[in-house]
C-alpha cells in the first residue's frame, strides 16, 4: 500500500505542481503538450493502486494452487477490453475526449475489472 501510495503521489506531483519542471526542463515539453498530458498522466495515480491489488491476489491463488482462476481473470480482462474497444469502433461519430484519455480509461478499468473479480473470488473460496 505505501509504494503503490507513494507511486500514485509521484504521478500527481509530476502532473500538476512539478509540471513545468520534469515535464517542461526536463523532457522538454512545450506547455500545449503539457496542458494536454496533465490530467491523464494524474488519472494514472490509480494504476499503482490497482495493479499492486491484482499481482497481491495473484500470489494469493498461485500460493494457493489456483492457478485455473488466473487463467480466467485474464481472459474476462481480454473480452472486457475487447467489448469496450468494439463499442468505440461502433460509435457513430468521432470520440468527444482525446484518444489518450480512452487508452487510459481502458488500462485503468481492466485493472480494476479484474481486481474486483478476484477480490470477490478470493470472498467466495475463502482462501487465506
Amino acid at each position: 500500500r505505501r509504494i503503490s501510495g507513494a507511486l500514485a503521489g509521484v504521478l500527481i506531483l509530476i502532473a500538476y505542481p512539478l509540471n513545468q519542471p520534469v515535464l517542461g526542463t526536463i523532457m522538454g515539453l512545450d506547455e500545449q503538450m503539457r496542458s494536454y498530458i496533465a490530467l491523464p498522466l494524474a488519472c494514472c495515480a490509480l494504476f499503482p493502486v490497482f495493479h499492486s491489488a491484482v499481482s497481491l491476489l495473484r500470489g494469493i491463488f498461485t500460493q494457493a494452487q489456483r492457478t485455473g482462476l488466473l487463467g480466467r481473470a485474464t481472459l474476462y480482462r481480454f473480452f472486457y477490453l475487447l467489448i469496450c474497444w468494439g463499442l468505440i469502433l461502433l460509435l457513430p461519430f468521432p470520440m468527444p475526449v482525446p484518444g489518450i484519455a480512452v487508452a487510459i480509461f481502458l488500462l485503468i478499468s481492466s485493472e480494476l475489472y479484474e481486481a474486483l473479480y478476484m477480490r470477490l473470488q478470493h470472498q467466495r473460496l475463502n482462501i487465506s
